[in-house]
């Protein structure tokens, strides 16, 4: 068994949504707390890393359906992340001429990205396990 699937293959849904959520917050505690610079100084690399860990990781049910629904989520997230980031770079040149412009950088977008797609993904699967479920059934 490769190493990605032994280390989650155990991780329900709600532990890799607790996961997700537990990193996003912890990441932006640290934007917040110790400021961009320290941001990109390496921690930032980290934080995508175990997003894009937990977001490729293999779930306890790995159809044609799961795959559907991480495939939709990279495209809207990818598109979100993509207006995020010209926003930014288009708000830079509003600036005045004497101010060096602040650039997103690319672990940033990736941030962003992974945080839309995992969260995404992990309420749409939701929904769809929802929707599948007896109405009868407690």
């Amino acid at each position: 068994m490769p190493l990605r699937s032994a280390l989650t293959a155990g991780f329900s849904a709600n532990v890799k949504m607790a996961l997700t959520a537990v990193i996003t917050l912890a990441a932006a505690a640290h934007l917040l707390i110790g400021g961009y610079a320290d941001w990109s100084a390496g921690p930032d690399t980290i934080y995508v890393m175990a997003l894009m860990f937990l977001f490729f990781s293999r779930e306890r049910t790995d159809d044609e359906r799961v795959q559907e629904l991480k495939l939709r989520a990279l495209f809207v997230a990818f598109a979100v992340g993509w207006a995020t980031s010209g926003v930014l770079r288009f708000a830079s040149y509003l600036q005045a001429p004497d101010v060096v412009p602040r650039r997103i950088g690319a672990y940033d977008v990736m941030f962003i990205v992974l945080v839309v797609a995992n969260g995404l993904y992990r309420i749409w699967h939701y929904q769809d396990g929802r929707d599948t479920r007896d109405p009868g059934a407690v």
